[in-house]
């Protein structure tokens, strides 16, 4: 489960809220980061270690994310929804 103080590591990254379930993975992550979750609309910014937005997208269920262009390092992302917002680190390597 999220804990939004921690680092993450491993392949997997859940984030529960009631009936609400995000699902970001792999960790870490070379070319595309998998978002899988159950709303209608969804969008991720997604920011480097300076607190810079690199990169933002709308997407709907099970949307890759192209992250090949960020370079390796620690990332924070959040991903905004019609119920509230979520959000987590990544590791991206080569």
């Amino acid at each position: 489960k999220y804990s939004p103080d921690s680092v993450l590591s491993g392949t997997d990254l859940m984030v529960e809220n009631a009936d609400e379930t995000i699902y970001v993975y792999p960790n870490p992550v070379a070319d595309f980061l998998n978002v899988k979750h159950t709303f209608q609309n969804a969008s991720i910014e997604i920011y480097d270690a300076a607190g810079r937005k690199v990169l933002q997208q709308k997407f709907r269920d099970m949307s890759p994310v192209n992250v090949a262009a960020l370079a390796k390092g620690q990332y924070t992302f959040q991903i905004q929804h019609e119920n509230g917002r979520a959000g987590g680190k990544f590791l991206k390597t080569d």
